[in-house]
């Protein structure tokens, strides 16, 4: 319990430090896009967006929610948690997301190369 307390703590503070960012005008998602936002706790996925490069967010240690506009044709979330637009491929687990425990949905097929990379936090 007190490990979860301290998590709440920790996210509030990252709040307040960092900002969300919105990749409105881009569409295509680069690992060299995302290099100097390593502070980035939410990414917000416009309609935009085509394609998303397998590391982009590897960089991204703070992040614990991708969300994606609901317009998007490739790409939608749930969760936090990025998926291709069939929800039969997970894309990327937000490293410092809220779940310590993850199943994954029935439905998925496949998993990406760096799905779960940097997600020391999660148990199980």
């Amino acid at each position: 319990m007190k490990y979860s307390k301290l998590f709440k703590t920790f996210r509030l503070l990252m709040q307040a430090i960092f900002k969300p960012y919105n990749i409105a005008s881009s569409t295509k998602i680069t690992k060299t896009l995302l290099r100097s936002c390593s502070s980035l706790t939410e990414i917000s996925i416009s309609s935009n967006v085509l394609e998303i490069e397998d590391s982009c967010f590897s960089d991204c240690e703070f992040l614990w929610s991708i969300s994606v506009d609901s317009a998007n044709m490739k790409f939608a979330s749930i969760d936090g948690i990025l998926f291709n637009k069939n929800f039969d491929t997970l894309l990327r687990f937000p490293c410092q997301h809220r779940f310590l425990n993850y199943k994954i949905p029935q439905g998925v097929t496949s998993i990406a190369d760096f799905a779960f990379s940097d997600c020391f936090k999660l148990q199980s």
